[in-house]
This record gives structure tokens, sequence and C-alpha cells, in this order.
């Protein structure tokens, strides 16, 4: 063979070798746009809001059914269904993950599916829906920690489904699982989110040593890491514990910090915690017409947010303060509406119902002639 073979043989191999480059170099660029998609609508989240984020995984769900990518398709859908939930459309959103449940129960495509399950479980708890809830969190059972990250936002979703319905230890149990498991895969990060729930929990059952110790530690993390939204969290459950303990300054100072972190990083929803907290510290000094303000100011915040599992601590004090206020007929109105309210709230806390229900039974014992007006009674 002559050198003209050579020749020949070498051209072929560079075109081929072109040819391959520019494959891999496209599938390369196709990847890359699907990462910039999806790490876009997280960025428009937190900047632009959860519409613009909706958008943009519903342009890349078009994008990808054009290239014939079935798994970037779902994978664009799912996301763009837990933006309907957090702009406060969950019946919608709960349509939507069921269609992609059972779309995707023949398909491969397992981080997706787990994925809308756990999207699934976040709008079942905003609903309230506990029962269904717990189905689905048990589907999770044969998902170990083969997929890291997924076992421990299961773990997780499922103590806050424990905590919310008020057992304790079990909710115990699951973050001191997710927090032996954070550490044993180095993710500080998690170990943080795991003492604040722990201290959470604690708070609840007025353990308030425990409390703060689990809230200094996540602090700590936090400031470690220079994470903002970690230290903003921490400052601001550390704040709960030290109005629980009765040192209200030193609760406020604490909440401070944490509002001067969320108008920094434009975190509404941590803003609406805080000014929830600010209501409850006014109704505990007596200070009631001042909780209103601060309480329904909340409240409109996280019905505007879509933080529909969180109104119901609003309710309560809106509807508390005005019980304190209930010499006034207009007032003791208020309290039933806000009661009411409360009480029709699929997501509000059974411990939170209860203690409505008792407050508005109260109510219509000390005003009987009310109760042809509309009072509630037991």
């Amino acid at each position: 063979m002559g050198p003209g073979a050579d020749k020949t043989g070498l051209r072929k191999e560079r075109i081929l070798s072109s040819g391959l480059n520019g494959f891999v170099e496209k599938n390369d660029i196709i990847v890359r746009l699907w990462s910039v998609y999806f790490h876009r609508g997280r960025v428009l989240d937190k900047v632009v809001g959860y519409q613009s984020s909706w958008e943009n995984y519903c342009q890349m769900e078009r994008m990808a059914r054009r290239l014939g990518e079935a798994g970037q398709a779902f994978r664009a859908r799912v996301e763009a269904a837990y933006r309907l939930t957090l702009m406060g459309r969950p019946e919608e959103a709960l349509e939507h993950h069921r269609r992609l449940d059972e779309e995707m129960s023949a398909q491969t495509f397992t981080a997706i599916v787990n994925q809308n399950l756990l999207y699934l479980a976040i709008v079942l708890r905003v609903l309230g829906r506990y029962e269904e809830l717990q189905s689905v969190l048990d589907r999770s059972t044969d998902r170990e920690p083969s997929e890291e990250k997924t076992y421990f936002i299961w773990l997780n979703s499922r103590g806050h489904t424990l905590w919310r319905l008020g057992r304790w230890e079990p909710a115990i149990d699951c973050f001191q699982r997710v927090l032996a498991w954070s550490r044993a895969h180095l993710k500080p990060i998690h170990q943080a989110m795991a003492h604040n729930n722990l201290g959470l929990v604690y708070s609840d059952m007025e353990d308030l040593e425990k409390a703060g110790d689990h809230h200094q530690a996540a602090l700590r993390i936090g400031q470690g890491l220079h994470d903002l939204g970690a230290m903003s969290t921490s400052y601001l459950n550390l704040g709960n514990v030290m109005v629980q303990r009765g040192d209200h300054r030193a609760g406020l100072e604490l909440w401070e910090r944490a509002r001067a972190i969320s108008q920094q990083l434009g975190d509404q929803a941590m803003m609406a915690m805080i000014e929830n907290n600010m209501g409850e510290v006014c109704y505990r000094t007596g200070d009631y017409h001042q909780a209103i303000e601060h309480y329904g100011s909340s409240l409109q915040m996280k019905q505007d947010l879509g933080l529909l599992s969180y109104v119901d601590s609003s309710l309560e004090g809106l509807a508390k303060c005005y019980y304190e206020l209930r010499e006034d007929g207009g007032c003791r109105e208020q309290c039933r509406f806000f009661g009411r309210r409360l009480l029709e709230t699929l997501a509000a806390r059974p411990e939170r119902k209860d203690n409505i229900q008792e407050l508005l039974r109260t109510l219509d014992e000390e005003y009987p002639e009310d109760i042809d007006k509309g009072g509630i009674t037991g």
C-alpha cells in the first residue's frame, strides 16, 4: 500500500474523529442545556418568583419534547407541577403529580419518579391529607440509601409529617436517623437541618434545654459554612426558644438578626414567619391590638406565598387575640370568623384545631346570646 493510501486512510480517520467529537460536543451541549434550565428555575424561585420558575420549566418541557428527550420532559413537568404548589395552587399541583405518577409507572426514570413522589408528599402535607401522605411515604421503604439525597428527603419528610401530627417520639427517631446519616456522609448542611428539626420537636415538648442545644448546634454549622439561609433559620428558632423561656428581649434580638438576613436574601417566607412571631410576643405581653397587626400581616404574606400549611398559626393568633378583646361584640365576631377559618383549613395542625374548638366553645358559654348570631356550640 503506497503513501497515497496512507493519506486517504488518515483523512478518513480525521473525518470520523471530527464527526465523533461533534457528536460528543453536541450531546454535551444538550446535557448542559438541561442543567441550565433546571438550575435557572431554582434561581428564579428565589429572585423573581414561582411564576417565572414555572414558565421556565414549561419551556424546558417543550424543548425536551422537540428533541425527543422523554426523561427530561418528565423532569420538567415534575418541577413545573411543584411550582403550582409553591404558587398556592395545591389542588392543581396534586392533579399533575398524580398524573405523572401514573404515566411514569412503566418508565425507568427512577430518580424522576422518586422526585415526583417527594413533591406529591409535600402537596399532600400542604393540603393536610395526612393518611394519603403516609401511604405515599410508605412507598419509600424499599428505597434505602442507594439514592442518598432521595433517602434523606424521604426520611426528613416523614419526620415532619409525624411532628405535625403530634407524634413526637417517632419524629425524633426520624430526625436522629437523618442526623446520623448526614454525619456519616459528611453533609454538614443536612446536619444543621436535622438539628433544627429536632429543636422544633423538643420546643413543642417544652424541653427547652434540648431545643436550644440543637438550634445552637445548627447555628454553629451554618456559621462555619457561611450559609446565610441556615443561619437565619437558626436565629429564628433560637428566638422562639428564648420567647418560650420568657426572655422576650433576647428573642426579639435574635429575630432581628434573622430578619436582616432574610431581607438580604429576599426570603419572603422567613419574613412571614418572623412577622407571625412578633405577633406572638405582643400577645404574650398583652398588646393585643399590635399582635393583631402582626398576625394579620403574616397571614396575608403566607397566603400570597401559598404557604397553606403555615396559615394556621396566624389564624390561631388572630382568634385568640380577638378572644382576649371579647367584651366587644365585633371582636367576638372576628374571633369566630378566624376560628372557623382555622377549623376549615385542611393543613392545620390537629392540636391547633383542638385549641380553637375549645376556645370557641368557651366563648359560646360566656356569651350564649351570640349563638343565634352564629356562635359555635360544642
